[in-house]
């Protein structure tokens, strides 16, 4: 079975499930966050109820996970970050790999951004190769997706790349629920694999489905759809995915400007707008701010240090900005 991811951190959650739940539990190193509404500190006691209750957690997601099997030369992982940037390449080469550069570059300096891109791109180039490979030889492929626009596109132009390749073998698809109901009655919101525990793959792949070729035809269709209109970004409005503005999401990005102090830390307005769970990542958001930045906008007080993300700074929002996004301000 070749499984099929599009995100570093589903890879390493499903590697994990593999094996999770085999044997007895035993304690592990893990983390606990705590704090106080009232800003008052944390007693030793409530320190160590949370690890208790945190502790407790664990024991009993390992006993009830149901592990996969397999092994974890199986998983590939095509983070490809499709939803942005240009695709109109018929297979993904230096355009893809620009765009994913420039993605790194918001958060790394120069020199850091193309080593890690470099090395990203020739192991999602490898991973393609041996998943198309192993499906022309008649293998299934279980591909792994949600409604989040990066896993949704990868999900689309796998399916295309397989027909377009004429491969032979049987392809499973696994859509993760965007809202479950867990044992103790609390409802569970995720926007993609990454966000999956490893102890809850092995009751997700009961959603399997073999796509019918109809189906399989949708998902290809659609990525050439998306190739011809080849827009700045894709993002799902109202269950459909689509081409959308360069600027989709400043809106949100503007509100919290307008929110912040008039200096503010910008990793910090980054992981605000990420609250809004719309299913992109930090370095978007930090790409549009340079945006901002570049048009003055906003402009920069400090500097990050070399070995930091370039996010680590304090910016200033102009009185360009102000007239711009009048009436922007949350209430």
């Amino acid at each position: 079975m070749v499984e099929v991811v599009f995100g570093a951190s589903a890879r390493g959650s499903l590697r994990v499930a593999q094996h999770y739940g085999e044997g007895p539990w035993h304690r592990s190193a893990f983390g606990v966050v705590v704090g106080s509404t009232d800003g008052r500190p944390v007693s030793k006691r409530e320190l160590r109820e949370a690890k208790r209750r945190a502790e407790e957690r664990s024991r009993r997601e390992w006993e009830e996970a149901v592990p996969m099997g397999g092994n974890a030369g199986d998983i590939y992982c095509l983070d490809l970050a499709l939803s942005m940037g240009d695709i109109s390449e018929e297979t993904p080469g230096p355009l893809r790999q620009q765009a994913l550069e420039a993605l790194i570059r918001a958060s790394w300096n120069a020199e850091e951004a193309r080593k890690q891109t470099k090395k990203e791109w020739e192991e999602t180039r490898a991973a393609l190769d041996d998943v198309v490979t192993r499906s022309a030889a008649g293998e299934t492929v279980r591909v792994w997706y949600s409604q989040q626009s990066d896993e949704l596109c990868g999900a689309c132009f796998l399916l295309e790349r397989l027909q377009s390749a004429g491969s032979a073998g049987p392809i499973s698809l696994v859509e993760l629920p965007q809202w479950e109901e867990r044992p103790d009655g609390a409802m569970v919101h995720r926007l993609g694999w990454g966000e999956v525990s490893p102890g809850e793959w092995g009751r997700l792949v009961t959603a399997a489905r073999t796509p019918s070729p109809a189906q399989r035809r949708f998902f290809a269709n659609c990525w050439r759809e998306l190739r011809r209109k080849n827009a700045p970004l894709r993002a799902v409005v109202n269950g459909q995915l689509m081409g959308v503005p360069v600027n989709f999401y400043d809106g949100f990005i503007g509100q919290e400007i307008a929110a912040a102090e008039r200096e503010f830390h910008q990793g910090q307005l980054i992981g605000r707008v990420l609250g809004y769970q719309l299913g992109i990542g930090d370095a978007w958001v930090a790409l549009r701010m340079e945006e901002m930045l570049r048009r003055g906008l906003l402009e920069a007080v400090t500097q990050a240090l070399p070995d930091r993300p370039a996010y680590h700074r304090i910016l200033r929002r102009t009185e360009a900005f102000d007239r711009l996004y009048a009436g922007e301000r949350l209430q």
